[in-house]
């Protein structure tokens, strides 16, 4: 092997090591860059990932569910000022409202902000007569029109 050989042979091997350190070291940058801009581990995004003024369409369809639908309006109506919830009540869970303590939860979150869409076909399927519902409870749609009537208009949608 000549001075030569040997030569670019070293050459060739530093090379791939300046270029393994180059990409771990850009590695590195990315890697906390990354973290730099991941959520904190308590579960609360940054404003700056979250705009306040995004719409939730919260789709509810047991009664079991409900709980986390009011916590999720909740949630929305404490900390998102120009954010706009909308609760969808669908399948078995529009049997809260022949339940005073159901139409006071709902009244209460119509009170914080909240839009109350109950599906008309789940109504009738449980035999309540939506003119027996308060004024504030909308019972224009079917349940899955008021889902995509809500995704239209720009809610997102959230199934608890």
């Amino acid at each position: 092997m000549s001075r030569f050989d040997r030569n670019e042979s070293i050459e060739e091997s530093e090379r791939l090591d300046r270029r393994t350190l180059i990409k771990v070291a850009a590695g590195g940058v990315a890697t906390t860059s990354v973290l730099a801009i991941a959520p904190e581990p308590s579960g609360a995004a940054p404003a700056a990932l979250v705009p306040n003024n995004f719409r939730a369409a919260i789709h509810v369809t047991d009664e079991d569910s409900l709980q986390y639908a009011y916590s999720a309006l909740e949630t929305i109506a404490e900390h998102y000022e120009k954010a706009d919830g909308q609760l969808i009540l669908d399948g078995s869970a529009v049997k809260i409202l022949a339940t005073d303590d159901g139409l006071n939860n709902l009244k209460s979150a119509h009170d914080a902000g909240a839009d109350i869409v109950a599906a008309n076909d789940a109504l009738a399927i449980h035999g309540i007569d939506p003119k027996s519902l308060p004024d504030f409870i909308n019972v224009d749609n079917p349940g899955v029109i008021a889902v995509i009537d809500a995704q239209v208009k720009g809610f997102h949608y959230y199934k608890p």
